[in-house]
Protein backbone atom coordinates (compact mmCIF):
# COMPACT_ATOMS: atom_id res chain seq x y z
CA UNK A 1 0.00 0.00 0.00
CA UNK A 2 2.47 2.69 0.64
CA UNK A 3 4.82 1.50 -1.70
CA UNK A 4 2.34 2.45 -4.15
CA UNK A 5 1.49 5.32 -2.39
CA UNK A 6 5.05 6.64 -2.88
CA UNK A 7 5.41 5.62 -6.60
CA UNK A 8 2.04 7.86 -7.19
CA UNK A 9 3.31 11.08 -5.00
CA UNK A 10 6.67 10.74 -6.67
CA UNK A 11 5.13 11.06 -10.09
CA UNK A 12 3.55 14.22 -9.03
CA UNK A 13 4.62 17.41 -11.07
CA UNK A 14 5.12 21.19 -9.58
CA UNK A 15 2.10 21.59 -11.46
CA UNK A 16 0.66 19.28 -8.93
CA UNK A 17 2.28 20.58 -6.27
CA UNK A 18 1.08 24.13 -6.85
CA UNK A 19 -2.45 22.96 -7.00
CA UNK A 20 -1.74 21.37 -3.45
CA UNK A 21 -0.23 24.11 -1.66
CA UNK A 22 -3.54 25.80 -3.00
CA UNK A 23 -6.16 23.77 -2.40
CA UNK A 24 -6.84 24.58 1.20
CA UNK A 25 -6.21 28.68 0.42
CA UNK A 26 -9.13 30.80 1.50
CA UNK A 27 -8.47 33.32 -1.11
CA UNK A 28 -8.14 30.80 -4.05
CA UNK A 29 -10.95 32.33 -5.59
CA UNK A 30 -9.38 34.93 -5.96
CA UNK A 31 -6.15 33.51 -7.98
CA UNK A 32 -5.43 33.24 -11.25
CA UNK A 33 -3.49 29.39 -11.91
CA UNK A 34 -0.34 32.43 -13.00
CA UNK A 35 -0.89 34.10 -9.97
CA UNK A 36 -1.08 30.76 -7.91
CA UNK A 37 2.32 29.75 -10.35
CA UNK A 38 4.26 33.14 -9.74
CA UNK A 39 3.12 33.34 -5.56
CA UNK A 40 4.46 29.77 -5.55
CA UNK A 41 7.18 30.48 -6.68
CA UNK A 42 7.90 33.54 -4.70
CA UNK A 43 7.29 32.13 -2.15
CA UNK A 44 9.53 28.81 -2.18
CA UNK A 45 12.33 30.85 -3.04
CA UNK A 46 12.18 33.18 0.56
CA UNK A 47 11.69 29.36 1.73
CA UNK A 48 15.16 28.10 0.48
CA UNK A 49 16.81 31.90 0.94
CA UNK A 50 16.00 31.82 4.77
CA UNK A 51 17.83 27.65 4.70
CA UNK A 52 20.90 29.62 4.17
CA UNK A 53 20.76 30.89 7.78
CA UNK A 54 22.06 27.38 8.71
CA UNK A 55 25.09 28.20 7.47
CA UNK A 56 27.18 29.67 10.58
CA UNK A 57 30.29 31.01 10.29
CA UNK A 58 31.53 29.21 7.61
CA UNK A 59 30.14 25.91 8.99
CA UNK A 60 27.03 24.28 8.66
CA UNK A 61 24.75 23.54 11.91
CA UNK A 62 22.50 21.32 12.26
CA UNK A 63 18.66 21.43 12.68
CA UNK A 64 19.03 20.77 16.12
CA UNK A 65 22.42 23.11 16.83
CA UNK A 66 20.50 25.63 14.45
CA UNK A 67 17.34 25.63 17.25
CA UNK A 68 19.54 25.84 20.73
CA UNK A 69 21.47 28.57 18.54
CA UNK A 70 18.89 30.89 17.82
CA UNK A 71 17.27 30.02 21.65
CA UNK A 72 14.37 27.83 20.11
CA UNK A 73 13.12 24.98 22.85
CA UNK A 74 12.55 21.87 20.98
CA UNK A 75 10.19 19.37 23.24
CA UNK A 76 9.48 16.24 22.18
CA UNK A 77 6.00 14.79 22.62
CA UNK A 78 4.05 11.43 22.06
CA UNK A 79 0.28 10.95 20.78
CA UNK A 80 -0.78 13.70 19.48
CA UNK A 81 -1.03 12.21 15.85
CA UNK A 82 -2.63 8.77 16.75
CA UNK A 83 -5.26 10.59 18.91
CA UNK A 84 -6.49 12.20 15.69
CA UNK A 85 -5.53 16.07 16.10
CA UNK A 86 -2.63 15.78 13.76
CA UNK A 87 -0.55 17.80 15.45
CA UNK A 88 2.83 16.45 14.23
CA UNK A 89 4.57 19.55 14.81
CA UNK A 90 3.77 22.70 15.71
CA UNK A 91 5.17 26.39 16.35
CA UNK A 92 4.38 28.21 19.71
CA UNK A 93 5.02 31.66 19.64
CA UNK A 94 7.85 33.08 20.76
CA UNK A 95 10.70 30.27 20.56
CA UNK A 96 9.06 26.72 21.35
CA UNK A 97 8.48 23.89 18.99
CA UNK A 98 6.82 20.58 19.77
CA UNK A 99 7.56 17.39 17.82
CA UNK A 100 5.00 14.07 17.84
CA UNK A 101 8.68 12.10 17.46
CA UNK A 102 6.63 9.02 18.26
CA UNK A 103 4.69 9.17 14.77
CA UNK A 104 7.73 10.59 13.19
CA UNK A 105 9.61 7.39 14.49
CA UNK A 106 6.34 5.52 12.88
CA UNK A 107 6.21 6.71 9.78
CA UNK A 108 10.07 5.97 9.24
CA UNK A 109 9.76 2.49 10.02
CA UNK A 110 6.49 1.85 7.86
CA UNK A 111 8.69 3.69 4.75
CA UNK A 112 11.68 1.57 5.55
CA UNK A 113 9.20 -1.47 5.60
CA UNK A 114 7.67 -0.54 2.58
CA UNK A 115 11.27 -0.16 0.99
CA UNK A 116 10.95 3.48 -0.02
CA UNK A 117 12.80 5.55 2.50
CA UNK A 118 16.03 5.97 0.76
CA UNK A 119 14.09 6.57 -2.56
CA UNK A 120 12.71 9.77 -0.89
CA UNK A 121 16.34 10.99 0.48
CA UNK A 122 16.69 9.15 3.63
CA UNK A 123 15.62 11.78 5.50
CA UNK A 124 13.98 11.32 9.46
CA UNK A 125 10.55 12.58 9.54
CA UNK A 126 11.51 14.08 12.80
CA UNK A 127 14.21 16.72 10.68
CA UNK A 128 11.76 17.51 8.21
CA UNK A 129 9.56 18.25 10.93
CA UNK A 130 12.01 20.36 12.69
CA UNK A 131 13.25 22.04 9.63
CA UNK A 132 9.58 23.31 8.96
CA UNK A 133 9.27 24.24 12.22
CA UNK A 134 12.09 26.08 12.55
CA UNK A 135 11.19 28.11 9.61
CA UNK A 136 8.00 29.46 10.69
CA UNK A 137 10.19 30.56 13.96
CA UNK A 138 12.23 32.54 11.43
CA UNK A 139 9.13 34.08 10.47
CA UNK A 140 8.14 35.23 13.72
CA UNK A 141 10.97 36.39 14.64
CA UNK A 142 12.32 37.70 11.45
CA UNK A 143 9.09 39.65 10.33
CA UNK A 144 7.59 40.53 7.08
CA UNK A 145 8.95 39.04 4.08
CA UNK A 146 7.43 37.32 0.55
CA UNK A 147 4.98 35.63 2.51
CA UNK A 148 3.33 38.60 4.61
CA UNK A 149 2.93 41.06 1.70
CA UNK A 150 -0.61 41.60 0.13
CA UNK A 151 -0.74 39.97 -2.77
CA UNK A 152 -4.35 39.87 -3.23
CA UNK A 153 -7.16 42.94 -4.32
CA UNK A 154 -10.23 42.47 -2.62
CA UNK A 155 -12.26 44.98 -3.13
CA UNK A 156 -11.82 48.79 -4.84
CA UNK A 157 -13.71 51.79 -4.07
CA UNK A 158 -12.25 54.49 -6.51
CA UNK A 159 -8.60 55.39 -5.56
CA UNK A 160 -8.74 53.22 -2.68
CA UNK A 161 -8.26 49.24 -2.49
CA UNK A 162 -8.03 46.80 -0.14
CA UNK A 163 -5.24 43.93 -0.26
CA UNK A 164 -4.61 41.07 1.41
CA UNK A 165 -2.28 38.43 2.35
CA UNK A 166 -1.99 35.00 1.10
CA UNK A 167 -2.17 32.42 4.15
CA UNK A 168 -0.84 29.47 2.26
CA UNK A 169 2.61 31.29 1.55
CA UNK A 170 4.00 30.29 4.89
CA UNK A 171 3.29 27.22 4.41
CA UNK A 172 4.84 26.73 1.23
CA UNK A 173 7.83 28.78 2.01
CA UNK A 174 8.27 26.43 5.31
CA UNK A 175 7.93 23.43 2.75
CA UNK A 176 10.74 25.01 0.80
CA UNK A 177 12.93 25.54 3.82
CA UNK A 178 12.93 21.81 4.87
CA UNK A 179 13.44 20.37 1.48
CA UNK A 180 16.45 22.93 1.15
CA UNK A 181 17.71 22.57 4.96
CA UNK A 182 17.17 18.49 4.92
CA UNK A 183 18.47 17.35 1.31
CA UNK A 184 15.12 15.71 1.49
CA UNK A 185 14.81 14.26 -2.43
CA UNK A 186 10.86 14.81 -2.40
CA UNK A 187 8.93 17.87 -1.96
CA UNK A 188 7.49 17.28 2.46
CA UNK A 189 4.18 18.19 1.04
CA UNK A 190 4.13 14.11 0.58
CA UNK A 191 4.57 13.61 3.82
CA UNK A 192 1.33 14.50 5.01
CA UNK A 193 0.13 11.38 3.14
CA UNK A 194 3.09 9.57 4.86
CA UNK A 195 2.59 10.88 8.31
CA UNK A 196 -0.82 9.38 8.59
CA UNK A 197 -0.59 6.66 7.24
CA UNK A 198 0.87 4.43 10.27
CA UNK A 199 -2.19 5.60 12.92
CA UNK A 200 -4.97 6.74 10.02
CA UNK A 201 -4.28 4.91 7.03
CA UNK A 202 -7.68 5.77 6.00
CA UNK A 203 -7.44 9.31 6.51
CA UNK A 204 -4.48 8.73 4.62
CA UNK A 205 -5.75 7.18 1.50
CA UNK A 206 -8.48 10.10 0.86
CA UNK A 207 -5.62 12.89 1.40
CA UNK A 208 -3.67 10.70 -0.98
CA UNK A 209 -6.30 10.18 -3.67
CA UNK A 210 -7.00 14.14 -3.22
CA UNK A 211 -3.33 14.89 -4.07
CA UNK A 212 -3.13 12.75 -7.02
CA UNK A 213 -6.69 13.57 -8.44
CA UNK A 214 -7.48 16.51 -10.81
CA UNK A 215 -9.87 18.39 -8.84
CA UNK A 216 -9.09 22.16 -8.01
Amino acid sequence: MLAGWARGLLALDEAALVRIAFRDEPLRGKLTSAMKQSLYEGARAEGEARAALLQENGGALSLDEAAAHWGVQVRDSRGSAAAGLGLFAVFHEPAAIEIDVQNAADTDDALQKAGVYEALGAVPTRDILLAHELYHFLEFRDGAGFTAQKHVTLWRLGCFAYKSSVPSLQEIAAMAFAQKATGLACSPWLYNVFMLAPHNPQRALALFESMTGKAE
